[in-house]
């Protein structure tokens, strides 16, 4: 018996005990490899909050239903790419998509959207103190050039119209046609018309897009294509309709006498356009082609624009630019004293130049003769060697003193600075966004120039005046901008600089100066019943009458490290 248990003892091996010593991870570490396995675990229900956070950013915001459905589309686009929460994008995740945006066959204005809907989020975010940093500070918007406009040609209207006949909903849908070609409504515009916005000589447009409601007068043929869709109407419905039932309705068997969606106008014109043979034609060329018409007949831009309902002459351009090159292509031949040749192929071009059938042959020719004189240089002409002298020896750098105020807003907002005459409208625009204290979301214009490259020098020269600053074409931040002072720079002093301001900017894309003027009563009003919504929306740290100076210049010290 004891043998067995010696010979058990021996054939058991002896199993040696190891210590695991495990890395100790801090509390940011911990949590993030929490949020992780939650995410490896339920990704269904990360991928919800995730869609959550974005739909309570658009009801804080109380966008237009278009701008919450373009927004929605880019952020939902954004976090199904970046794969994490919100609070754990870092800049270099925003960089990245910035450069996976500019890899895509996507227009320029398609891509600018994208990083203004996440700058807008992050801006929200940090606001409501849901985030300590922004990371979207660091993404810069590229600048987006005037577009050209997209009206169409008179014959390609002729068609539309022509594919009209035979419809059944042909006397509605050439009132509609008009209303867009011959009074340039957009078609959310069109769909939201009741019966008694149209008094038999004007629209009225009460529901529109960035506050452009008004009236716009109908010319005869318009006027008579409403009237007689109302007169079908009328006897359709047995009786006088309401002024207040929708201008135009379905004739659609699922959504018959119904007012006509968004989407409905949309498919009504795809459908014609289709008839006509003509691709790429949506309501908006219609308004282009309104506006093009009013230019090339003689109308003013300044009397086209409240026509068109457009404040922005930077947006206005867009419609008008085609019109303003034909118009600067015929005074450039009419200040030259030429009859406009015809576009032509390099073919037949070197065909009638040779065959001597090209006018203004026999005038070049004597011109080559002329030339050729001309080039024999005189021997006693005076030989000037250049000399190399630096400008800022002889002239110094001459800075601008500038005083910027917020238009619409009291008590009023304004600051002082001085920028040097080297500075572009590019740099300007820095400037004032860091001045000001905007966050540089949207677009912008000046009233000098659309060429934002040329220097302040060029632009000013000795002049004291003033011109204006447009930022952001929804909520129509204008700032007046006097130019009170040129002056020499001081040795050893960094420029710009802001020498003076009063009170806050207000808060981005908070309505306007309407919309600011209802925040500030409402901040003002701890019973009023939006006040708690809305001072979460500001944040705590919002207050309308601070302005730091030094953390101004600061600012504007990084700018300049930047640039």
């Amino acid at each position: 018996m004891s043998e067995f248990r010696a010979m058990d003892s021996v054939s058991k091996p002896i199993v040696p005990v190891v210590k695991l010593v495990l890395p100790k991870l801090d509390a940011a570490e911990v949590a993030e490899a929490k949020v992780v396995a939650i995410a490896q675990a339920q990704p269904e229900l990360v991928k919800t909050s995730r869609l959550q956070k974005i739909e309570m950013f658009l009801q804080a915001k109380s966008f237009a239903e278009n701008t919450c459905c373009a927004y929605r589309r880019q952020l939902t686009a954004f976090i199904d790419w970046v794969g994490k929460d919100w609070e754990r994008v870092e800049l270099a995740d925003l960089t990245r998509y910035q450069q996976e945006l500019e890899g895509r066959s996507l227009k320029k204005t398609s891509k600018a959207a994208a990083l203004i809907a996440i700058k807008s989020l992050y801006s929200w975010l940090k606001k409501s103190g849901q985030l300590a940093v922004n990371p979207s500070d660091g993404i810069t918007i590229p600048v987006i050039e005037v577009g050209e406009s997209k009206h169409l040609e008179p014959d390609e209207v002729a068609r539309l119209f022509a594919a009209l006949d035979g419809r059944k909903t042909e006397r509605r849908d050439r009132a509609i046609l008009l209303l867009w070609f011959n009074a340039g409504l957009r078609a959310e515009e069109v769909t939201k018309l009741n019966v008694g916005d149209y008094n038999n000589v004007e629209v009225t447009v009460r529901e529109a897009k960035h506050g452009s409601s008004g009236v716009v007068p109908t010319d005869d043929e318009t006027h008579a294509a409403i009237v007689t869709y109302l007169v079908q109407r009328t006897n359709e419905n047995g009786g006088m309709l309401s002024e207040d039932d929708p201008l135009f309705v379905s004739c659609s068997h699922r959504s018959f006498g119904k007012r006509l969606s968004y989407e409905g106008v949309y498919k009504i014109l795809k459908k014609i356009a289709a008839a006509a043979g003509l691709e790429n034609v949506h309501p908006h060329r219609g308004r282009h082609t309104f506006s093009s018409s009013l230019l090339e007949n003689g109308v003013d831009a300044y009397l086209a624009m409240p026509l068109m309902r457009q404040r922005s002459l930077k947006a206005f351009n867009t419609y008008n630019n085609k019109v303003r090159q034909k118009a600067a292509r015929e005074a450039f031949w009419q200040a030259k004293g030429v009859i406009p040749r015809n576009p032509s192929s390099v073919q037949q071009m070197v065909k009638a130049w040779t065959q001597g059938e090209a006018p203004g042959r026999k005038e070049a020719i004597a011109l080559e003769v002329d030339l050729e004189a001309v080039v024999e240089e005189p021997s006693n002409w005076l030989q000037v060697k250049p000399v190399a002298i630096p400008l800022n020896a002889v002239y110094g750098i001459r800075v601008y003193q500038l005083k910027i105020k917020l238009l619409g807003v009291r008590p009023q907002v304004w600051r002082r600075i001085q920028v040097p005459e080297t500075a572009t409208l590019t740099q300007l625009h820095s400037v004032v966004q860091v001045v000001m204290g905007w966050e540089g979301y949207h677009l912008h214009e000046f009233s000098l120039s659309e060429d934002e490259t040329i220097t302040l020098a060029k632009l000013l020269g000795n002049e004291l005046f003033t011109f204006t600053y447009l930022y952001d074409f929804g909520d129509m931040w204008q700032h007046e901008i006097t130019v009170e002072k040129r002056l020499a720079s001081e040795p050893g002093k960094d420029y710009p600089v802001c020498l003076a301001g009063k009170r806050a900017c207000p808060p981005e894309d908070c309505g306007g100066d309407w919309g600011y003027a209802h925040l500030l009563k409402v901040l003002k009003n701890r019973r009023h019943p939006e006040y708690r919504e809305r001072k979460e929306w500001v944040g705590k740290r919002f207050d309308p009458e601070a302005f730091d100076l030094e953390e101004v210049n600061q600012a504007l010290r990084e700018l300049r490290s930047h640039s």
